[in-house]
C-alpha cells in the first residue's frame, strides 16, 4: 500500500501531528481561561459615564466610597452626571443633592 520509505517517516509524522494538536488544545484552553477572566472583571465606572444612575450606586452601597440617603449621595469625587441630581458641596458634605 505504502512505499517503504513512506512508512520509515511515519512515526515521525505522527509525533509531529500530535505535538501540532497539542499546541492548539493548549493555546485554546489558555484564549478561554483569559476569556472568561476578563468577562468576570466589573467595568471602570471612573470615565464619566452618562449611563451610570443613583439606583446602580444604591445596588453597592456596601462600597465603602458611597453613603447613600434618597435625597443625598455621598461620594469622594464627582462621578458623572446623575439623572435628578445635582453634584455640590452642601450641608451634608461632598456629594449628589437631590434636585427640588
Amino acid at each position: 500500500m505504502f512505499d517503504g520509505e513512506i512508512m520509515d517517516y511515519l512515526p515521525y509524522i505522527i509525533i509531529v501531528l500530535v505535538l501540532i494538536s497539542s499546541a492548539a488544545y493548549h493555546l485554546y484552553k489558555l484564549y478561554n481561561e483569559r476569556t472568561l477572566k476578563n468577562r468576570s472583571v466589573p467595568p471602570n465606572n471612573n470615565n464619566n459615564n452618562n449611563n451610570v444612575n443613583v439606583n446602580d450606586l444604591k445596588n453597592k452601597q456596601k462600597n465603602l466610597k458611597v453613603r447613600i440617603n434618597d435625597d443625598f449621595v455621598a461620594v469622594k469625587e464627582f462621578m458623572g452626571p446623575k439623572k435628578g441630581y445635582t453634584f455640590k458641596k452642601g450641608v451634608k458634605g461632598l456629594g449628589y443633592y437631590l434636585e427640588k
